[in-house]
């Protein structure tokens, strides 16, 4: 995190990049302090889920706390580069801090909201692309895809959440 960020840093010293949206992605240990530098140039954050078990070259897979990155205040969008992956899959990961066992990967105090992740997974997503001005949310001058989910994303069980799927997409 330091390399990256001293290195935007100095290319933001001479030419500003807040503008180009500009991503840090894999940020399990980010700090308070990482995440301002990153606020004071603009780059945001591409959270990456690890809700499977396991270990990455010996180390644990660690996930980032998504309620810290999401209350500083940067760009943030969500997902995750591996295979596809049923984006309620990172969303019920996001919302309710288990990994794919069933087990806890984080307290309930680093986890969002379920509008929160539907907002990031949206409109954090279309920022990340540079299209937050014509995609990302329902309103008047941006282009629009309605989608019928099979359960309400709002209110269906949190052991369903996960397994919600489109039954149309227009």
């Amino acid at each position: 995190m330091d390399m990256f960020l001293s290195a935007m840093e100095a290319v933001n010293a001479v030419t500003p990049i807040a503008d180009l949206h500009w991503m840090l992605s894999h940020i399990q240990a980010v700090t308070d302090d990482h995440l301002n530098r990153m606020k004071a140039i603009g780059v945001g954050a591409a959270v990456q889920t690890h809700f499977i078990n396991g270990a990455f070259f010996g180390e644990p897979l660690g996930t980032p706390f998504y309620r810290q990155v999401f209350d500083s205040g940067i760009g943030m969008s969500g997902g995750t580069d591996a295979n596809y992956h049923n984006p309620f899959t990172w969303m019920w990961h996001m919302t309710t801090g288990l990994q794919n066992s069933g087990e806890v990967a984080l307290a309930p105090e680093n986890t969002l909201s379920r509008q929160e992740a539907l907002r990031i997974s949206t409109i954090g997503s279309a920022w990340n692309l540079l299209d937050e001005d014509s995609l990302g949310s329902i309103e008047a001058g941006k282009l629009a895809d309605l989608v019928v989910l099979s359960a309400d994303y709002l209110t269906v069980p949190d052991d369903q959440l996960r397994i919600l799927k489109s039954v149309l997409t227009i």
